[in-house]
């Protein structure tokens, strides 16, 4: 007896999968390019920045440079902070279903 396909839906045409699969290229493409500019942007406010003169027109397109420092760190606590309410609900419900099997005792 054959193994089911995994996500299955019936029988597709080659012009459908090459429709999606150029569409997934597009999101991508799009998503590697904001990514890229979204990194330059801030390669240039945190490393250049700094050795630009005060009154310069081009520090006006930037934050304050204390943001540098700021934004990433806070988006990094962010993220541990997700990652453990992640694990810990997970754990919690883990418990819940199969309760607790202690072999201490």
């Amino acid at each position: 007896r054959p193994l089911p396909r995994p996500y299955s839906t019936g029988p597709r045409s080659v012009a459908a999968l090459v429709r999606a699969s150029m569409n997934d290229r597009s999101i991508g493409l799009i998503l590697c390019a904001a990514a890229t500019v979204a990194f330059a942007y801030y390669t240039v406010w945190a490393l250049v920045t700094p050795f630009i003169d005060a009154g310069h027109p081009v520090l006006e397109w930037f934050p304050d440079r204390r943001y540098a420092v700021l934004l990433p760190a806070a988006l990094g606590a962010l993220l541990v902070a997700c990652v453990c309410v992640f694990l810990g609900t997970v754990m919690a419900v883990h418990l819940v279903n199969h309760g607790p099997k202690s072999k201490i005792a």
